[in-house]
């Protein structure tokens, strides 16, 4: 062996790669390689500085996106052909320097540029689109029979995103001026991206643009209800509910609409809930519910029904006694009958007698009355009169003196006049009997005239007194049960059911009797306007509030709500009694806020006993997806397990997650149908939120993109390199050459022991 062992280069360590000046800075030193990234940014900045102007880059970058991401790329082109018309360049050349331009500008100012690619997206669904739109509309009316609305306005928006993306990708890459290779197949690419995304969020961001709209208000200034939350009710309920009937509901409305928007589903909800009932989607929608909610919509329907019945029932009250207003009508008319006969038999047992000279008045005062009547006073060859010449014949024998009792002429004997009178008053019809009328007239004030005269021995102020209190009871009895008005005569048919065959009333009532008299009754009472004159007559007889009238109002108040164990008959049993030939009568027996609620009732009974219609509306597009896919995938995987378990596995998941799914559906279904209207917000519609695809492309930016360390600056986005730059970059170099110094020492790992403790000995030697 050599006594010279090893030398510095065999161990390496003739070049040791350290730290050298040119790494610290020191003296001078070659220009660095840029890298690609570094030398994209320096070109960058030589396109901005030479059209540099008073408009900051950073202003540009983001009008340039705004612009060509708005409108299709054409304002890149505007610029291109300007400067094309001005020279002599290729336009192909021309547009290409543009959009480089415009590149160099977004990748410096990279900000900006997003900022003006949002701002034109946003601006751009302003964008009038003419045929484009017309297409998506077919395409709409195409699918949304079959799919549902949903898939309408997904076909409606990927259509349209389609033919826009295509069309603006193809322009985007120059156009038929300058289009570069491969436009056709990128713009095929971009229409079938716009496609996607059209059909994804087109209906997406219309509902969330709905959803974050403002809900039309319920009230205008003024703190009535808004035009669009009138145009709700009436749509709902026409002019059947009075403006009184609307407002007696408005805190309902409010407090709906104001939850759920402004529909007319949402009106009758308010409706329905001022009744006390807790509605379903199917009863204000009026649309069949799903099978899976079927049987939640028909115990709502059944619970409404019995709350409508039970209202009804409470607002009618008892009904009355079986014909207990014709009893009412004959008992009262007995008592008014005995208080006039009363009177009169008092008038007539008074004490006392005329003189003889009274005869002489009696023919006189009768011929006066005959004569204002424009009757005959000479009965004899008139045949067409029966009773009338009987009566003559008796006043006749009066002035003669006759009495029927003989003398003296006392009340008694003028009792007995006045009986026959009377008698043959009631047998006769007719001119007759109006005839007989006028004598009895005649007769009764020749009796006034002689106590007047001073022809009565005894207390004739007495007389003159009871006789005018007998002539007013008379009066009152017969114009209150006998009367010639409509309400009278019904009046006197209902009382004749109580007459004997000689024309007088009954001792008692027949209970056969009663039932026609109040069939009678019944059949006026509840006539039109007749209906209200009836109701006056027996309340100017019975009373208000006494028993027979509250019989009567209980009668009338049943009748208007008998439905006769049959609610769909209610509406137009209630509709009918308040039409405007009955509201009179009405209002006798029911307040105006029961009227009100009589209307509301009858509109919530309608509203659940409406036939519902299907409903068009599709399955929803997650669920029909769930429920056809889901099952498949699940049994395929557990399926992909060989032999018998794994088939047996795959169809028991299949099972369970198609289960599972229609469970969940079910749920969702009877959730909403028990929540009443649906939420109705204000409609936003975006049939193509994905009108330009390659306007949303980055620009393309080469690795490490940046200006070079020595360089001061960058636009928007680089850095300064000041003292703190240059500190970090000796820490770096410094760490290049200890890894340089590791990797070139590592050779020596390798050397035999004896070598390295040989070298070390040297290295001692020189230290």
């Amino acid at each position: 062996m050599s006594d010279r062992l090893l030398s510095d280069a065999d161990l390496g360590l003739d070049k040791p790669n350290l730290l050298s000046d040119a790494d610290l800075g020191i003296g001078a030193r070659a220009a660095p390689r840029l890298t690609s990234g570094e030398q994209q940014a320096l070109s960058d900045e030589a396109k901005v500085k030479a059209a540099e102007g008073i408009v900051p880059e950073s202003v540009k970058a983001g009008t340039y996106s705004a612009l060509n991401t708005a409108l299709f790329n054409a304002p890149s082109h505007a610029v291109a052909l300007k400067t094309y018309l001005s020279g002599d360049r290729p336009y192909s050349e021309v547009y290409k320097e543009q959009k480089d331009y415009e590149e160099a500008l977004a990748r410096r100012s990279p900000i900006a540029s997003k900022v003006g690619t949002g701002a034109g997206f946003v601006g751009g669904l302003a964008v009038p689109l003419g045929p484009v739109a017309r297409a998506g509309q077919v395409a709409k009316a195409a699918v949304a029979p079959r799919a549902g609305e949903l898939a309408g306005r997904a076909a409606e928006a990927s259509t349209m995103g389609g033919l826009l993306s295509g069309a603006g990708s193809y322009v985007e890459s120059g156009g038929p001026f300058a289009a570069e290779e491969g436009a056709g197949a990128k713009a095929l690419r971009d229409a079938a991206i716009g496609a996607g995304a059209g059909a994804v969020l087109g209906p997406a961001i219309g509902g969330i643009a709905s959803r974050l709209a403002k809900k039309p208000d319920v009230t205008d200034a003024a703190g009535d209800l808004s035009p669009a939350a009138m145009r709700a009710v009436e749509e709902a309920f026409g002019k059947r509910l009075s403006p009184d009937d609307i407002q007696r509901i408005r805190p309902q409305l409010e407090e709906v609409m104001g939850q759920k928007g402004i529909s007319v589903a949402t009106a009758r909800e308010a409706l329905l809930k001022s009744e006390g009932i807790d509605p379903t989607k199917s009863m204000v929608t009026g649309k069949k519910p799903p099978v899976s909610a079927a049987e939640a919509a028909e115990e709502g329907a059944v619970t409404a029904r019995e709350k409508i019945a039970e209202t009804g029932q409470a607002m009618a009250g008892p009904r009355p006694p079986e014909s207990a207003v014709a009893r009412a009508l004959y008992e009262t008319e007995r008592d008014y009958y005995k208080m006039a006969k009363d009177q009169y038999d008092k008038t007539f047992s008074h004490p006392g007698y005329f003189a003889e000279d009274f005869s002489d008045l009696v023919m006189p005062s009768v011929v006066k009355e005959l004569n204002a009547r424009s009757l005959p006073t000479e009965y004899s060859r008139l045949p067409q009169f029966t009773y009338a010449p009987q009566a003559m014949r008796l006043l006749y024998d009066v002035g003669a003196g006759n009495m029927p009792l003989n003398q003296p002429i006392n009340m008694r004997n003028l009792d007995e006049v006045s009986k026959g009178l009377n008698t043959l008053w009631a047998k006769a019809s007719g001119e007759d009997r109006v005839a007989i009328q006028a004598m009895k007239k005649g007769f009764m004030d020749s009796i006034d005239e002689g106590v007047k005269n001073n022809l009565f021995y005894g207390n004739g102020a007495q007389v003159i007194a009871d006789m005018q209190r007998s002539r007013d009871l008379w009066s009152i009895y017969r114009q209150t049960f006998y009367g010639k008005d409509d309400a009278g005569k019904v009046f006197r048919k209902a009382l004749e059911k109580f007459k004997e065959p000689d024309g007088s009333m009954t001792a008692f009532v027949e209970p056969a009797a009663a039932e026609t008299a109040q069939a009678v009754i019944n059949s006026n009472l509840l006539k039109g306007n007749m209906g209200a004159q009836v109701y006056n007559k027996l309340e100017g007889a019975l009373g208000r509030g006494s028993p027979g009238m509250e019989a009567v109002d209980r009668y009338i108040k049943n009748y208007a709500f008998d439905f006769q164990n049959n609610l769909a008959n209610l509406p137009k049993k209630i509709d009918g009694f308040l039409a405007p030939e009955n509201l009179s009568l009405a209002k006798k027996v029911f307040t105006p806020a029961e009227i009100s609620q009589m209307r509301r009732l009858s509109e919530a009974t309608k509203i659940i006993n409406a036939r519902k219609i299907s409903d068009d509306e599709k399955e929803g597009l997650f669920v029909k997806a769930a429920k056809r896919v889901a099952p498949a995938v699940v049994g395929g995987i557990a399926g992909s397990f060989h032999g018998i378990p794994g088939s047996i596995l795959g169809s028991l998941a299949a099972e369970s997650i198609g289960s599972g799914v229609r469970g969940l559906a079910k749920s969702v279904q009877i959730g909403a149908e028990k929540a009443g209207a649906p939420v109705v917000r204000p409609e936003v519609v975006i049939p193509a939120p994905v009108r330009n695809v390659p306007g949303l492309y980055p620009v393309e930016e080469e690795s490490g993109y940046g200006l070079p360390p020595d360089r001061v600056g960058r636009a928007d986005g680089g850095k300064v390199m000041g003292a703190e730059g240059h500190a970090d970059r000796l820490v770096a170099m410094a760490e290049k050459a200890k890894h340089n110094l590791g990797r070139e020492t590592k050779p020596l790992l390798n050397a035999p022991d004896e070598h390295i403790a040989k070298a070390l000995e040297i290295a001692n030697r020189h230290i």
